[in-house]
């Protein structure tokens, strides 16, 4: 069973060679690039490899696990400089195969227009995005997963509307009970056409890897989008159970979760933290995300249910 990780692993990597050597190019539609979920955040999106978390369908359509329970999660992102998002994720096991539903929308309010120089704009406009992605994964064997999703992507700026489609293809390989790798790409597509002109997708490369225990974990990835040099995303969590006995009866499990990440290769953002608190199928996260360069800091929320 060796050959087929391996086999997976060399067509990603030559299509990632492909992908690369044409050289970047402008990119549009950058509200994709906006991570989901608060629990990723936190880990700078480190995310290729993650099987539990509903939001993983936002980075690897191959992670989630057709053993695991169904999940949901809502989500919300307070964002720099008026703007905001909110996502949702839905996960349902079906035997090996395992189906995914998410939905983003993204969001510019009160944006002034002027067609000179002057103190007061003429108006103010608002401009939107949205997605809606569905995701399928197959495990091939117990190690291997494969997956694919297909988007609808939708951008609106003052009465200026787009449409595009757009898909991301995937696949991961649990090593050993410790170890797993994945690698995915996002974004992938034809140009979408905006009033006059068309532009590209922005497309991603990932390629990383997680080390995991019962209290922590550990990540590193690689990202290589289509429009800039590639990145180095770092990051880990330590979970800490904490006691249940004498307090509700009801009252299972409970833990608290602490995260962190770095992120190398970015003008505008290196460094991430969070938490999560987990109270039996109730889980809510946390991350606090600064921005150089008087951009400002965005906080995500989320709140994550498993519903079996």
């Amino acid at each position: 069973m060796v050959v087929l990780p391996a086999a997976l692993l060399i067509v990603l990597l030559c299509a990632e060679t492909a992908f690369a050597g044409s050289g970047f190019w402008r990119s549009g539609a950058k509200f994709l690039l906006l991570g989901a979920g608060g629990r990723a955040l936190a880990m700078a999106e480190t995310y290729v490899v993650e099987a539990a978390d509903p939001f993983v369908i936002f980075y690897n359509p191959a992670a989630p696990a057709g053993g695991r329970p169904t999940r949901l999660g809502l989500a919300h992102n307070e964002h720099f400089q008026n703007s905001h998002g909110e996502y949702l994720a839905l996960t349902v096991p079906a035997g090996r195969v395992g189906v995914g539903i998410g939905l983003q929308y993204f969001a510019v309010n009160n944006i002034p227009q002027r067609v000179e120089p002057t103190a007061e704009p003429l108006s103010e406009f608002d401009a939107s995005d949205a997605l809606l992605l569905g995701a399928v994964s197959y495990g091939i064997s117990e190690k291997v997963r494969v997956g694919l999703s297909v988007k609808g992507v939708f951008e609106k700026i003052g009465s200026k509307v787009a449409n595009g489609v757009a898909f991301d293809l995937g696949g991961t390989y649990r090593a050993a009970d410790r170890l797993a790798v994945g690698a995915a790409f996002n974004h992938l597509g034809p140009e979408m056409s905006f009033d006059r002109g068309s532009y590209r997708l922005p497309g991603i490369f990932r390629l990383g890897g997680a080390y995991s225990t019962s209290d922590w974990t550990m990540r590193g990835e690689l990202v290589s989008p289509n429009d800039e040099p590639a990145k180095v995303h770092l990051g880990g969590e330590y979970v800490f159970n904490l006691p249940v006995e004498g307090g509700p009866a009801a009252i299972a499990e409970a833990y608290l979760a602490l995260r962190a990440g770095c992120a190398f290769g970015y003008d505008t953002r290196s460094w991430a933290v969070g938490f999560g608190i987990g109270i039996d199928y109730v889980q809510v996260d946390y991350a606090f995300v600064p921005y150089r360069s008087d951009l400002g800091n965005t906080h995500r929320f989320a709140v994550l249910f498993t519903l079996q």
